[in-house]
C-alpha cells in the first residue's frame, strides 16, 4: 500500500478525526499506527490498526483504549499486542 492509498483510506475512513504518528507495528496484513485524535490535548493517544488483506479491501480500526503520550516502548508493545490478540474488538 502506497503513502498516498493510506492517506486517501485513512481520510476516508476516519473522516480527519485522527492524525496518524509513528507506525509500531508492521505486519504482512496489518499495520498498527499511534494516531493523536484532533481535539486531543497531546494526553492521550489511541491505536489505528490497518488491515491490508489481499482478498480485501483495505479496512482502518480504531483501537478503544487509550495509551498515555508519555507511555514507554514496553507499555505500548503490551497495548499492541494486547489489541493484536483480540483482533482489534474492543470490548463493551
Amino acid at each position: 500500500m502506497t503513502i498516498e492509498n493510506l492517506n486517501d483510506l485513512v481520510v476516508a475512513e476516519l473522516r480527519c478525526k485522527y492524525v496518524l504518528e509513528e507506525k509500531v507495528f508492521e505486519a504482512k496484513n496489518f499495520t498498527v499506527y499511534i494516531a493523536t485524535p484532533i481535539e486531543n490535548k497531546m494526553t492521550y493517544n489511541r491505536f489505528i490498526l490497518i488491515k491490508h488483506l489481499s482478498n480485501e479491501e483495505p479496512s482502518v480500526h480504531v483501537w478503544d483504549k487509550k495509551i498515555c503520550v508519555d507511555a514507554t516502548k514496553i507499555d505500548i508493545a503490551k497495548e499492541v499486542t494486547e489489541a493484536i490478540q483480540s483482533g482489534f474488538v474492543n470490548k463493551e
